[in-house]
């Protein structure tokens, strides 16, 4: 579950609900549950600061590594946002995910529309 950031976390829910699953059964897997899943809510607190720390006015101003790293957060909140209906029984809250991500589509979208005006 330990993933470096930047990566898609597509399935990440699986890999938290069988941790869920065998911490119920064998209580001394709780504790790697709850580490995972606040390991996990953490790296997408911090995606989400970063994030909304770009002025997407400004996108076109970011070096090529900027706007990698900015595209591979997208691609984490795409995926949180995604699979948000498994990942709502989890120990954090993918609102903030899911808000961030489509709150940066819109400012992008209004960008590019504002370009043809």
């Amino acid at each position: 579950i330990k993933r470096p950031p930047g990566l898609r976390f597509d399935g990440i829910h699986h890999q938290l609900e069988k941790l869920k699953v065998w911490a119920k059964v064998f209580p001394d897997f709780a504790p790697m549950y709850i580490s995972s899943s606040e390991y996990f809510g953490k790296v997408i607190n911090e995606i989400i600061d970063r994030i909304k720390s770009i002025d997407v006015m400004k996108l076109a101003l970011l070096s090529q590594n900027e706007l990698e790293e900015f595209l591979c957060n997208m691609n984490i909140l795409q995926s949180v946002s995604q699979e948000v209906e498994y990942l709502g029984n989890s120990v954090f809250s993918t609102d903030n995910a899911t808000q961030a991500y489509f709150s940066t589509v819109q400012g992008i979208k209004s960008v590019v529309c504002s370009w043809g005006s």
